[in-house]
């Protein structure tokens, strides 16, 4: 450096308009060292003051999403086994309900063979079984008057057809 201004002096100079907020360059550290010193000498040693003095910087983008990529995994994982705790009381809910409908089912199925068993039985038989199914039915049918058509049914059925009434009797 030059014999007019120390590096010191400098660095005073740098610290004190740091102080007031003011902005530290060359020609601020020079008007603050009351206009001495050379423009080289003032910008050597600033250098060295930057240097000394450098705002720490911030992580890197890569840093800072690998911290979030870390974040995100331990949400996520907390958050896949509550779901798994919850669906573990559903699951065996299920399994239980499921357990109950197949033996449900397979009663049903049994059922099913014990009445096609008895049918088959039922159909095997001589003519007086099949004649007791045909009786029960006559007699079924006839509660409800179906089983042979009285004389006026015919005309009572047009007349529920017929728009404009009854056809006309002869006579």
């Amino acid at each position: 450096m030059s014999r007019g201004i120390s590096r010191e002096q400098v660095f005073e100079a740098a610290r004190t308009l740091t102080d007031r907020g003011e902005s530290v360059t060359i020609a601020n550290v020079r008007r603050e060292l009351g206009d001495t010193g050379s423009f080289s000498t003032i910008h050597e040693a600033l250098r060295a003051w930057r240097e000394e003095h450098r705002p720490e910087q911030p992580p890197a983008v890569s840093e800072a999403l690998d911290a979030v990529g870390m974040a995100l995994r331990k949400v996520w994982s907390a958050a896949w086994g509550a779901a798994q705790s919850a669906l573990s009381n559903e699951r065996e809910g299920l399994a239980a309900e499921r357990a109950r409908l197949e033996l449900e089912r397979a009663e049903l199925l049994e059922e099913i063979a014990r009445l096609e068993a008895e049918l088959g039985a039922t159909r095997g038989e001589p003519a007086g079984g099949n004649r007791r199914v045909a009786t029960r039915v006559a007699e079924a049918a006839q509660e409800v008057n179906i089983l042979e058509p009285t004389p006026t049914e015919p005309i009572v059925t047009a007349a529920v057809k017929s728009p404009t009434g009854p056809p006309p009797t002869a006579g």
